[in-house]
């Protein structure tokens, strides 16, 4: 089973946070996921019955029923990349997903906990050797990133929050802001560390949209706020956001777009932020061919590039809709990629780790 191509490099150079937000009546938490009343497209669709998730959701999840969902690019969708299509229709077994992506304070005790066979350096984790000294080694994370690092070793060779932080960085954010960061291999870890896994790609979807034919997960479109939302508050309460063109500075976030851009199914902030890695895998020219008469709780594809969703503040708006996707060669990730778990009932075998 295959999918989708747009390739996203990922450059070793510093690539600082980006900046923007859920704005009002774009991506808030107050709009509209019905039946666009204000477009004259019906988003709705009618995927038949939804069965609920058994038991409460855990703490910090929401519950995506089972059910029928589309998945894909919207037929009205100016913007559809050839590996978006066609639309399909995906049935899934309920499963809950985190509400938020992860947390750098939810980080911090995954990688302090890290097992033998890791290399815990100072600018990154791996599991197999240290990539720039010539040994093949898949990233895991990459606690700090060039002269801005959210995570660093102590003294007693920890990691904690802000170890390194200059006076002048203009590094605002908290240790709530979604965490990026994370390769592909870090992020399945992360996840099965916590007694969860990875969601496949139409599952991420699923959550992103519910039943709707929505384009973007909080809206119908996105007018002039493209990238999502960090919490990057100050201890002291007052939020940033850094444009990567205004000269590195943090500037105070415009109240009206300080919104929790909640999908369908109550997962927040699924688009900007950081990527979210999903355990499917792709090669070039891949569309949704497996799935056009239909299937079932697919288990994830197989292929040479890991496949992340939800754009983030350094990429094109058009990246950000839900059956959109970015692609990394080499799994290792970068600032801007981060996780979002999932806990079901449906487990698959370990995909391949791409020979790294």
């Amino acid at each position: 089973m295959k999918t989708p191509a747009f390739m996203v490099v990922f450059a070793t150079a510093a690539v600082l946070w980006g900046c923007s937000s859920c704005g009002s009546g774009g991506n808030g938490a107050d709009t509209d996921t019905g039946t666009g009343s204000d477009t004259g497209i019906d988003t709705d669709w009618d995927g038949g019955p939804l069965t609920p998730c058994e038991g409460e959701a855990p703490e910090g999840m929401v519950c995506v029923p089972g059910g029928t969902y589309l998945m894909g690019c919207m037929p009205y969708d100016t913007q559809c990349d050839p590996s978006e299509l066609p639309m399909v229709q995906v049935t899934l077994s309920p499963f809950f997903i985190d509400e938020e992506e992860t947390t750098y304070e939810e980080v911090i005790p995954f990688l302090n906990t890290l097992y033998d066979g890791y290399y815990r350096g100072p600018t990154y984790v791996t599991k197999g050797g240290v990539l720039d000294g010539g040994i093949d080694g898949q990233v895991i994370y990459r606690p700090s990133y060039d002269a801005v690092p959210p995570v660093g070793l102590n003294d007693a060779g920890l990691y904690e929050w802000g170890v390194s932080h200059g006076e002048n960085t203009c590094w605002k954010r908290s240790v709530d802001a979604a965490s990026g960061c994370f390769g592909w291999l870090g992020a399945k870890e992360y996840c099965e560390w916590q007694g969860k896994r990875l969601p496949t790609e139409a599952e991420w979807e699923a959550a992103a949209r519910g039943q709707t034919k929505l384009i973007y997960p909080c809206a119908w479109e996105h007018e002039w706020c493209s990238y999502g939302y960090y919490d990057n508050c100050d201890p002291e309460g007052e939020c940033y956001l850094w444009p990567s063109l205004v000269d590195g500075c943090c500037l105070p976030w415009p109240e009206e777009i300080v919104g929790n851009c909640t999908s369908p199914n109550g997962a927040k902030r699924m688009y900007g932020n950081a990527y979210e890695w999903v355990l499917d895998r792709r090669d070039d020219g891949d569309d949704h061919s497996w799935c056009a008469e239909g299937c079932t709780d697919p288990s994830p594809r197989e292929g040479a590039n890991y496949i992340l969703k939800g754009g983030s503040v350094e990429t094109p708006a058009s990246d950000t809709r839900i059956s959109a996707s970015g692609a990394s060669t080499t799994g290792n990730g970068a600032p801007t990629t981060g996780v979002r778990c999932v806990l079901s009932p449906i487990t698959f075998d370990d995909p391949p780790d791409g020979g790294k």
